[in-house]
């Protein structure tokens, strides 16, 4: 098997040649194993390496990857859709990369998957496992009007102060119960909207300086120095054209 890159909406499939990246935190909650027997080496924000079988980050857990003669398996997990209820509230010492999840998730069954020739049959075997990691407890439903703020946040010309007013909240109290419902603060949330309709944009144009402005970056710089801390590359760097690779895009 080469490299295999496949980017949905909600979730994203990586198996391919490890890479080093800086650190970095991103909106998706990730799962990392390799390929054939052997660990993962991820770097926490306390500058110590960890090796782990297979390891779960939760969402804007600062890590960093490091280039190994392994094969990196990556899934990249929407946190407020597939991922919701997964391994929630994981106790990770301050510092560390992630939680090790070798007693939780058969590493077996996820390598299983990637022999899989057809992207949407990996990434059905990939959702059916994680909802066999998700908590059996009734969850109460994330609160509408939160909810409801999804698609208003996803307009570049929606200001907070419109958002809360048209929820009939306060600033402050939208804020508050925004981190509160999905993890994460509005500001964080905002950019990674911006970021997905960057990638969006270059998965079928490859000017960055055009992505940018789609994105509702002001430049190219700005949209490669938020690229770069959300995934430890930059844009030219993931989206390179290697002969026989390139991510595909499934949009919906």
């Amino acid at each position: 098997m080469g490299k295999e890159f496949y980017i949905w909406p909600d979730l994203a499939l990586y198996c391919g040649e490890s890479f080093s990246t800086v650190r970095h935190s991103h909106f998706f909650s990730q799962i990392c194993c390799t390929l054939n027997e052997g660990t993962v080496r991820l770097q926490g924000s306390n500058g110590e390496w960890r090796e782990y079988e297979t390891v779960f980050v939760p969402s804007r857990v600062s890590h960093r990857t490091e280039q190994t003669s392994e094969k990196f398996i990556i899934i990249l997990i929407d946190p407020l859709g597939p991922g919701e209820g997964i391994f929630q509230n994981p106790k990770i010492p301050k510092g560390e990369p992630g939680l090790d999840i070798g007693d939780k998730i058969s590493v077996q069954e996820i390598r299983n998957s990637f022999k899989e020739r057809n992207p949407a049959l990996i990434r059905k075997r990939i959702l059916e496992l994680l909802d066999s990691m998700k908590s059996t407890k009734s969850k109460k439903g994330m609160d509408p009007r939160i909810q409801n703020s999804f698609s208003k946040i996803s307009e570049e010309d929606s200001s907070l102060t419109e958002i809360a007013k048209g929820l009939r909240l306060s600033q402050s109290r939208f804020r508050h119960l925004f981190r509160e419902e999905t993890g994460i603060t509005f500001s964080e949330y905002r950019i990674w909207t911006k970021i997905r309709k960057a990638i969006l944009y270059l998965s079928t144009h490859p000017q960055l300086v055009q992505a940018a402005l789609e994105g509702g970056f002001s430049d190219q710089a700005h949209f490669t120095r938020i690229f770069k801390n959300s995934f430890g590359l930059r844009p030219s760097d993931f989206f390179q054209k290697e002969e026989n690779f390139a991510p595909r895009f499934f949009p919906d």
